[in-house]
């Protein structure tokens, strides 16, 4: 016997694939030597670019940018290609967003006072005018971020999208050169380039009150790792509104908090979609679960699923209920307990052929079908529609409409005593044969009756007999009757 899994099967699934992944993190280094380890390695490195900057700023600042766009480009990468495993495309959409960030940032690096990429004419403006656009573009994916979650979304048109503005801020800042001054010597920032910080600074705040709202929809770890990275940015760009000189103390802090931001949010990204991907897969289905299970069991009508019972010849002999809902057992008062792993010969040894034979049509043949019929061992009149979810299954949806063929019957029975009366007054009011001595009156099979009589049997009305005075005193003259 072969029965397809019910809900509490896939939920058991589910219980015991958590029971597994337990088991193997048992034998995984203990969480806090691995943290401790990430922090010894992080203060290292922070100490390792700091006496670096002591020495020579722009190789400081060289490495430390080149450490966000390696990280920016490498979350692209590791998304892009996990995206078949998770079902939520925001991550993907993050993805792609800091693809271009780390694009603009690299142009950014490239430009930076001393580099001797571009013009040394053009001063320390540029490369700042590309860290606010950089941060612009990241700032406001961030907050795209949360509203996408589990959207549909047409990647070709976000490449294109944020292509075309990666292009529109290198032309502003290159070609046409309108892109609003960020940095002027020796005046140092301008005040569009700080309200621009602070205006980020908002955005991010509003990145985090979206997440906020979609956290249940996070794995817990995932969404403390984004909210944290938001908050190093954040820190980033307030230390980033207050240096003087680009080869500052605010700039090199400002380094810092960015390179805690984008590690974070890597951190995040690829645990969600490579290192552990199927945890919110698993939500998602449990979500869907919930939602088909409250739909399957609100459901008006009867619904259950069957699989099909043949012979050698290949013919339908009986079938086997799987699952069913509340409906359903309301409307045939069978309980599930009694009926899931059975067939229906076993609980309904009086089942009509014609319900297995409609049914193996169904699971054979992948056939939809709808018809009413009769069920003696359930005394009811259903109307049923059935379809094939899987070869040799099928899914019945069933009314009961007992009581609509009841009133149908009582209505066709209204119906013909109405024709019969109206018939039977019809002929009154025609022309009676009367005999003009007797008054006697010959019916439709030629037989006399009496007046009376006659009426009585095509009409509701009888006759009380008594005598008129006349007839008394004609017949009865000697008896006063009406003295």
């Amino acid at each position: 016997m072969t029965d397809a899994p019910d809900h509490k099967s896939l939920r058991d699934d589910t219980v015991l694939f958590s029971d597994d992944a337990n088991e193997i993190k048992a034998d995984v280094p203990l969480p806090g030597n691995k943290t401790a380890m990430k922090i010894i390695f992080g203060g290292l490195l922070f100490l390792s670019l700091g006496i670096v900057s002591r020495y020579n700023f722009l190789l400081f600042h060289t490495l430390a940018e080149f450490f966000s766009i390696t990280v920016a480009f490498s979350l692209f990468v590791l998304v892009w290609n996990s995206r078949h495993l998770s079902h939520n495309a925001a991550f993907v959409f993050m993805g792609v967003a800091y693809l271009f960030v780390g694009s603009i940032d690299m142009a950014h690096t490239l430009s930076y006072k001393g580099m001797g990429v571009i013009p040394a004419q053009w001063g320390a403006d540029p490369a700042t005018q590309l860290w606010i656009a950089a941060r612009f573009v990241e700032s406001i994916s961030l907050f795209i971020f949360p509203l996408v979650f589990f959207r549909q979304l047409r990647l070709p048109r976000v490449f294109a999208a944020y292509g075309v503005i990666t292009v529109l801020v290198f032309i502003t800042i290159f070609y046409w050169r309108i892109f609003p001054e960020c940095y002027v010597e020796p005046g140092g920032l301008t005040r569009f380039k700080k309200v621009s910080e602070y205006l980020i600074c908002i955005i991010l705040m509003g990145a985090w009150g979206a997440l906020y709202q979609k956290r249940r929809d996070l794995d817990p770890i995932v969404y403390l790792l984004i909210s944290w990275s938001l908050v190093m940015t954040i820190f980033a760009e307030l230390v980033f509104t207050f240096y003087g000189s680009v080869y500052g103390l605010s700039n090199l802090a400002g380094h810092y908090f960015k390179l805690v931001s984008y590690y974070l949010i890597y951190l995040a990204l690829v645990r969600s979609s490579y290192k552990n991907p199927y945890e919110t897969l698993f939500r998602d289905l449990a979500q869907s679960e919930r939602k088909f299970k409250s739909l399957f069991e609100e459901m008006i009508s009867g619904l259950a699923l069957h699989e099909i019972i043949s012979n050698k010849e290949g013919k339908a002999v009986d079938y086997r209920f799987l699952d069913l809902n509340a409906a359903f057992e309301k409307m045939t008062g069978l309980k599930r307990k009694d009926l899931i792993g059975k067939t229906v010969l076993e609980v309904l040894p009086k089942t009509e052929h014609y319900w297995i034979e409609n049914y193996g049509q169904v699971a054979l043949t992948g056939k939809t079908i709808t018809f009413e019929n009769y069920s003696e061992g359930l005394d009811k009149y259903f109307e049923v529609r059935a379809y094939s979810p899987n070869p040799g299954q099928f899914v019945t949806m069933v009314n009961d409409i007992t009581d609509k063929r009841t009133a149908d019957r009582e209505k066709d029975k209204l119906i013909k005593d109405l024709k019969r009366a109206a018939h039977e007054i019809k002929t009154l009011r025609g022309i009676l044969p009367i005999c003009s001595i007797c008054k006697q009156i010959r019916d439709d099979k030629g037989y006399w009756n009496q007046i009376e009589v006659y009426i009585r049997d095509h009409s509701e009305v009888d006759f009380s007999h008594s005598i008129c005075p006349e007839c008394a005193a004609r017949e009865y003259p000697d008896l006063d009757l009406y003295e």
